[in-house]
């Protein structure tokens, strides 16, 4: 035996043996002995090797006579049948010899250790399988201005996409790679879900599937059809919940499949080639659909996504790269040219210290240069109000005349002080510069944090004022607190000529929000208005200090970009939420 135990362990260890084979063991000291033998090896080996001694002995006391008493004088066995005696000395004797002790330890020793190993293969058997892995069945290669709706987090290049997974895109493009080689453009706003690695479904919304050779076979699935494709380019609208929708086929051909066939109708099938159109409508609710020829048009869908220079040339951007200096048109204070009409205006004020630098790498608002502002209160009390400005050129480069997107992302650094009324921060567009004289609202889309609260707008939350183009006005709030320190994302959709504009919020890089279409808050056409060429980052402080209650306003910006609403030269629309 072995002493590699502890000396009292082993006394416990033994004093148990004793108790099992002698059997007066409690279920307690049971339970305690099975606990020893399952967890520590050396006790396991102890237990072997004690039972073993236990069936030697055992075993020796088999082999001594064994003394029996003889029966009384004149006792007579009862009367019984053969087979019944038979049976009945078999009984007796198989009771006597399974209460001998020695048994009972041969069959621990063989028994226990059995079922010790048959629980463990159980415990095994009984663990699920691992599950097989999951792999993807598309990949984002390229997006354009994107704006994902709710429900759907922003994808990045690279982005692996997986069976049943939907992509919300509200605006923008983008491009995803099958599994099997097959490439579909999305186009906003669309709903759309990857069913395997060459199949998807079009809930509703525009994309152009091109399918290369050795794709053959690649289907587009639709409410009310199914498009398999032999090897082509094709256009696939859904225009409507009710299904409607739309095949345009630009090269080679595809099959298309009518019909309900969950509903045990045979579907209806026909081909399509190249330079053919057909509209698919539903007709009642059994689903029956109607096919009938249309013109095909190529230029309803988008083929292609522009190229990163592409891109650059249809965008006016102040992204502060480069940081301060007047050489390009992007340093601060920046020049006139792509598509700004001057450089960046800071006016000062006397009492205030403005501060406005170029600092690097904040995560925050995306990393890389951005301009940081900060205004602090050096003496006296009356209400001032100050701003960053700069215009925009009426160019080619983005028609300001038409429907453009302003983007741009923005951080709170410090609001000290604002409490009372006419305290606000204000992000905008704007007909004069600050320091020209207006009478009236002069603004176009309109966003701002007040430092109290104003009708139902709460303060310190990011409001929108909407106006009905005769000089009335009021506040949306948009339910999103404005916080000191946290990254907000913004893009305004701006329809000039309908005076509409329609915002949408993302917070710390999260989904976007996208809110009910604003009025312009100033009366007057777009034209009157001078389509707002001015952009506004303005700011007001009411009141004064209050001993060491400085009054400040400190906030940044980035990544200002202002971009054509079309796509190809077709509107993409938005969809609010």
């Amino acid at each position: 035996m072995s002493n590699a135990l502890p000396r009292e362990r082993l006394d416990e260890l033994c004093d148990l043996i004793a108790a099992l084979h002698e059997k007066w063991i409690t279920p307690q000291e049971r339970a305690r002995l099975e606990e020893y033998i399952c967890h520590d090896e050396e006790a396991c080996r102890v237990y072997m090797e004690y039972t073993h001694l236990y069936a030697n002995l055992r075993w020796r006391e088999m082999e001594e006579p064994e003394f029996r008493e003889a029966p009384p004088l004149g006792e007579t066995k009862s009367s019984r049948t053969p087979i019944l005696g038979f049976l009945g000395d078999v009984f007796q004797a198989g009771t006597h010899f399974f209460s001998r002790g020695l048994v009972i330890s041969l069959l621990l020793t063989i028994g226990l250790p059995g079922a010790l190993f048959l629980i463990l293969i159980l415990q095994v058997a009984r663990q699920p399988a691992p599950p097989a892995p999951v792999m993807p069945v598309a990949t984002v290669t390229q997006m354009h201005e994107c704006v994902y709706g709710e429900g759907s987090a922003p994808l990045p290049i690279g982005a692996s996409l997986f069976s049943g997974q939907q992509v919300r895109l509200s605006e923008g493009l983008v491009k995803i790679v099958f599994t099997d080689g097959a490439r579909v453009i999305i186009e906003g706003p669309s709903t759309f879900e990857t069913s395997n690695r060459s199949k998807g479904f079009l809930h509703s919304g525009s994309l152009v599937a091109n399918v290369p050779k050795g794709a053959e076979g690649f289907t587009i699935g639709t409410p009310s059809a199914t498009v398999v494709d032999f090897g082509t380019e094709f256009g696939v609208a859904v225009e409507d919940v009710q299904g409607t929708a739309e095949v345009h086929v630009f090269q080679g051909e595809v099959a298309l499949k009518t019909g309900s066939e969950n509903a045990g109708r045979k579907p209806k099938g026909r081909h399509l080639a190249a330079g053919r159109a057909v509209r698919i409508e539903s007709t009642d609710q059994k689903g029956r659909v109607v096919v009938r020829e249309i013109a095909s048009s190529a230029a309803r869908f988008v083929r292609r996504l522009p190229t990163p220079a592409e891109s650059a040339n249809q965008a006016i951007i102040a992204d502060f790269s480069g940081g301060k200096g007047n050489t390009r048109v992007k340093q601060f204070p920046g020049t006139a040219g792509s598509g700004w009409a001057t450089g960046w205006n800071v006016r000062e004020a006397e009492g205030i210290k403005c501060t406005v630098s170029i600092e690097q790498a904040n995560p925050v608002l995306g990393g890389g240069d951005y301009l940081r502002v900060l205004a602090v209160r050096e003496s006296g009390a009356a209400s001032i109000c100050r701003a960053i400005e700069r215009r925009l050129a009426l160019t080619k480069r983005v028609d300001l005349t038409k429907p453009h997107v302003v983007s741009f992302s923005f951080r709170i650094d410090v609001l000290g002080r604002f409490t009372k009324a006419g305290d606000h921060l204000i992000i905008c567009n704007n007909t004069y510069s600050e320091a020209a004289p207006r009478k009236g609202p002069t603004s176009g889309w309109h966003i701002r944090v007040d430092g109290k609260d104003y009708e139902h707008a709460p303060a310190r939350h990011w409001t929108f004022i909407s106006g009905d183009g005769k000089g009335n006005e009021f506040r949306v709030s948009s339910g999103i607190p404005a916080h000191q320190g946290i990254g907000y994302s913004f893009r305004v959709l701006v329809d000039p000529q309908a005076r509409r504009w329609t915002p949408a919020i993302a917070v710390s890089g999260g989904r976007w929000t996208t809110f009910r279409p604003m009025g312009m808050r100033s009366a007057g056409t777009a034209k009157d208005c001078k389509y707002w060429p001015f952009l506004y980052l303005y700011w007001m402080m009411e009141g004064g200090n209050e001993g060491a209650d400085i009054e400040k306003i400190g906030f940044s910006v980035d990544s200002i970009r202002i971009t054509t609403a079309d796509a190809n030269a077709r509107p993409r629309g938005n969809r609010a939420l």
